[in-house]
């Protein structure tokens, strides 16, 4: 599904200026490296699985992940979450010899095989961070990710069980699941319309946290696309209408 052109020129103007200068803190990518491998996360969606991420860090460094991030990808997709998704692919052997343990559960007090294969990995991010404000907050935030990427939640049967109303699975989708979706919808398009409203622009933009709302946008754009809603307003709303 398109996105809307403003949120397509968003998107085309926040690659483009960062395009210009890539020297990123100690870790430098090019700038076609940089556009290309932008969009390709971008393409993946808000919540990429290990999997996917993978697809596209096959031919990607560590530094290459550390670069992206701090040049501020945002969009869609976290660069935070491929960076744990490189470190992952990095201490996979490690992880697998550490008898269940995970890199994300590692103490900086740890003095494991695993600890200290991490140690590198996390010297190069904090190297990288350097300039920013709390490169502790960014680290467990990267755990978090990879610890999430790893161990995905499982699907339950709760939401495909057979509704109030005694409709079974088989015959479709049942009444529990219809409201789920409803509300989902319905809250991100309340949040979509008033972001993408041409008059809450000088809004956004002179917001303190501007950056953080219009990569919010991008984040709910592509959740509504993911449930097959439509982006323009008046349909948009229509189709709210019709839940």
């Amino acid at each position: 599904m398109a996105l809307p052109v403003k949120t397509n020129q968003r998107r085309h103007d926040w690659i483009a200026a960062r395009e210009s200068n890539m020297e990123t803190n100690t870790v430098t990518i090019t700038a076609d490296a940089f556009g290309d491998f932008a969009r390709s996360l971008i393409a993946l969606g808000t919540e990429p699985s290990q999997r996917q991420l993978e697809s596209v860090l096959a031919d990607k460094t560590l530094q290459d992940v550390i670069a992206l991030d701090n040049a501020g990808v945002r969009l869609s997709g976290s660069a935070e979450r491929a960076l744990a998704a490189r470190i992952n692919m990095t201490l996979a052997d490690e992880c697998e010899d550490a008898d269940g343990k995970h890199w994300s559960q590692c103490d900086h007090r740890d003095a494991d095989a695993l600890a200290k294969a991490l140690a590198p990995v996390k010297a190069t991010c904090f190297a990288a961070w350097k300039n920013h404000s709390n490169p502790s907050t960014k680290w467990a935030r990267v755990r978090a990710y990879g610890w999430e990427l790893s161990n995905p939640a499982p699907v339950t049967g709760d939401v495909i069980a057979e509704g109030a109303e005694g409709e079974s699975a088989a015959a479709g989708t049942t009444s529990r699941t219809r409201d789920l979706y409803q509300r989902t919808v319905t809250e991100l398009a309340k949040l979509y319309r008033a972001l993408n409203s041409a008059e809450n622009d000088a809004v956004i933009k002179a917001h303190a946290r501007g950056e953080e709302l219009q990569g919010a946008l991008l984040h709910i754009t592509n959740a509504l696309g993911a449930l097959n809603a439509p982006l323009e307003d008046e349909d948009l709303v229509a189709y709210v209408k019709t839940l």
